[in-house]
Order: C-alpha cells, then sequence, then structure tokens
C-alpha cells in the first residue's frame, strides 16, 4: 500500500521529469508498476474478504503472508490458543464454596432462578468489589508507575554521558509533584556542576545546553521579571535585585525595595506603580529609545506583518501561516534548538 502511495504521488508531482518525456519508456515503465501495485492491492483485499478478513486490514495481512511463502516458504503463524485466558468468577475458592454450599442444601429442589439471584446479588457484587479494590489499589499503580517515573540525564560533549548528574522524579501529585524550574535549578546546582566537576577538575567552565521547557524559563528568585511583580506594594511578590538605568550617560541605580524606614511599605516590594512612578526619566527616555531604532529594523517588521497579513488573509490557519511566512524568511531554522 505505501508502494502504492509513493508511486501515484510520484505520477501526480509537476516535479517529476521522465527521461524521455511523459510518453516516454521510463513513463510508460513507471505507469505499469503502478498498476501492477494497484491490481496486487485490489486482489489482496478481495481475498482477503472472500475468507472473513477485513478488507484493510486483512489486505495488509495477506500480503505479508504471501512474502513469507514466496521467500521463506514457511506458513503464517496461527496464535489462538496462545492469548491470556478469560478469568472465571468460578476459580475463585470463596464463590465456589457458596454455590457448592447451596447446591447440597437445595439438592432435592434447585430453583435456577434462585441459583441466579444468589450469584448476582450476593456472590458477584461483593468479589467485584474486592477485585476493584485489588485493582485501584495494587495493580494499576505499579503498571503505571513506569510511565510516571521521569529521569533526567545529562550527557557532555567530552566524557559522554555524566552518570551521576542525572535526576530521577516519580511523575504526579501523590508522588515527588511536577518538574520544574526550581528542581531544574537544583539538579544544576547540586548534580550537574558537581559532577562536571569531578571528571573535569578545577579551572574548567561548562556551557549547558537545555533542552527541557522547564529549564528555559528558569530564572533566580530576585530576577527582573515584571511578571513576577504586584501593582501594588507588599503582598506575594519576591524581593528583585536592584534595577539600574543610564541618564545622562551616568548609570542610576534603582531600587526594586522601600527602605527600611519608609513610613507605610518598610523593607517591602514596591511594585510596578511605584516603581514607574521613581522612573521620571521616562518620559525623557522614551524619544530616545524610539529615534535609535533603524529604518531598515522598522522596513523589517512592516515586510514580516504585512506576510502575516497576506497569509491570514488567504484562509490558511496558523501553522499553515506561519509555514508561509517562513518562505520569505532570510534565515532558515532547520530545528527549535
Amino acid at each position: 500500500m505505501d508502494g502504492l502511495l509513493a508511486i501515484e504521488k510520484l505520477l501526480k508531482s509537476k516535479t517529476t521529469h521522465f527521461v524521455g518525456g511523459p510518453s516516454g519508456l521510463q513513463a510508460k515503465q513507471t505507469r505499469a508498476i503502478a498498476s501492477y501495485l494497484a491490481l496486487v492491492v485490489f486482489a489482496s483485499q478481495l481475498a482477503a474478504e472472500s475468507h472473513g478478513f477485513a478488507r484493510m486490514w486483512g489486505g495488509h495481512q495477506v500480503w505479508n503472508w504471501a512474502n513469507t511463502w514466496i521467500s521463506q516458504r514457511a506458513l503464517p503463524l496461527s496464535l489462538t490458543g496462545c492469548h491470556t485466558k478469560t478469568y472465571s468468577l468460578l476459580s475463585d475458592p470463596g464463590i465456589a464454596t457458596e454455590l457448592w454450599t447451596y447446591m447440597q442444601s437445595n439438592k432435592w429442589a434447585i430453583n435456577p432462578e434462585k441459583l441466579a439471584a444468589l450469584t448476582k446479588n450476593q456472590l458477584i457484587p461483593v468479589e467485584a468489589e474486592k477485585y476493584v479494590h485489588q485493582i485501584t489499589a495494587n495493580e494499576m499503580p505499579n503498571g503505571l508507575r513506569q510511565y510516571m517515573e521521569l529521569e533526567l540525564d545529562v550527557i557532555c560533549s567530552t566524557v559522554g554521558h555524566l552518570v551521576k548528574a542525572g535526576q530521577s522524579l516519580e511523575y504526579g501529585k501523590n508522588y515527588d509533584g511536577y518538574w520544574n524550574g526550581k528542581l531544574f535549578v537544583n539538579q544544576l546546582k547540586e548534580k550537574i556542576i558537581p559532577a562536571f566537576e569531578r571528571i573535569h577538575g578545577a579551572g574548567y567552565q561548562a556551557l549547558f545546553f537545555i533542552d527541557n521547557s522547564q529549564g528555559h524559563s528558569a530564572y533566580a528568585e530576585d530576577a527582573l521579571l515584571a511578571s513576577h511583580m504586584n501593582v501594588n506594594p507588599g503582598g506575594k511578590q519576591p524581593q528583585m535585585q536592584d534595577g539600574w538605568y543610564q541618564k545622562d550617560g551616568v548609570t542610576v541605580v534603582q531600587k526594586m525595595v522601600f527602605s527600611q524606614d519608609h513610613p507605610l511599605h518598610a523593607g517591602e516590594p514596591k511594585g510596578i506603580k511605584a516603581i514607574l512612578l521613581d522612573f521620571n526619566t521616562l518620559k525623557a527616555n522614551l524619544p530616545l529609545a524610539l529615534k535609535s531604532v533603524k529604518l531598515w529594523t522598522i522596513h523589517l517588521w512592516e515586510h514580516h506583518t504585512h506576510h502575516w497579513m497576506e497569509a491570514y488573509q488567504s484562509g490558511l490557519g496558523t501553522k499553515e501561516a506561519q509555514l508561509q511566512v517562513q518562505k520569505f524568511s532570510s534565515t532558515k531554522y532547520k530545528s527549535h534548538r
């Protein structure tokens, strides 16, 4: 089937050029191959249906069975009788004992309806409850544990795998929690860097390439992030490190926390509103910042925006529009790294 789809795609493609043109020998040979494969697929599906198999699935299987026979003279293997057997409640000793007792006590007048009622109303619910408890308490957690264990390992370009730099985590709310930037920073400080120093010794610096979304968003606790700030002073927001800005060529330090002698918010984070009020040079610096933008940069983003508008106006979705805009980019990226 894959071969048929591939050769049909080749024949339909406008970029396909045959030796001798579309009426040449190579083109005729290609169309003959396509006709042969189409007949084989159709015959496989008919053969499967005629013997009680599903058309699509059976057609694939007939093709595989025939190839095995032609190349190895071997028949298909049958798995009849090799599957897991269905569990019977009669295999449970408790249910078997109860039924035996009932039949012994009513052996001269066994009523099938009463026996069915006993099985349905007394025995099966009890055993079902026990079985469900066993499943949810033991079998499911043990079975899912292999999918909930997260292993974050590290490789080095000089020695390969850093064995003692990895970090394991039992994923989930009821286990070790969820992987985040804080855990990544802990792994970096407590495992990765010590493992690197043990192998390379002193005097070497490591450059880390992080292929982990939580690692990309890891910042220091006092990092200057507006998204971590409140509008007003105090509350649940971090005490950030001091910022700075340039005024008349001089670096001016901007405190992000009120001093301890502040009458209302002693030692508390200032918040966005207070920071903007402190930044009295904003009105003067904004025109200078806008003036510093080069005309070619403005033209570049203007053209970029125009391509996005054209893509959306043509009815493309987000992903297709992105691919369309990338065609006009001077930089071609082969991956997200």
